[in-house]
């Protein structure tokens, strides 16, 4: 079955404010167009840049950011990846990227 990692995510602004949000699809597209036009290396070959530009892409659509990406990502001291209980964990350990990826086919409930 498809697998799409989606993670929940802990940023801490340069303002001391703390946003738990939760990462989809618009974000994943987001960092795949810049990449493109803006000759980034890819999600496995820069994981942070990767998690930044998530977390900028989610905080600039609840306006929360500047819709601008460098300015936005400048802002951005911390990001951390959340389980489903909110605890943070390590996405470089294979069974954490598992809990935190979703199955684009399957709906909510």
């Amino acid at each position: 079955m498809a697998r799409m990692v989606s993670p929940r995510l802990l940023v801490t602004l340069d303002d001391g404010n703390e946003y738990d949000i939760q990462t989809d699809n618009r974000d994943m597209v987001r960092f795949d167009l810049l990449k493109g036009r803006k000759q980034w290396p890819s999600m496995q070959e820069a994981p942070m840049l990767w998690v930044t530009v998530l977390a900028w892409s989610c905080l600039a659509r609840e306006n929360k950011l500047p819709e601008d990406v460098e300015k936005g990502i400048d802002r951005i001291i911390a990001v951390e990846a959340l389980d489903e209980d909110g605890n943070v964990v390590d996405l470089d350990d294979p069974a954490i990227a598992e809990a935190v990826s979703v199955d684009p086919t399957k709906r909510a409930s």
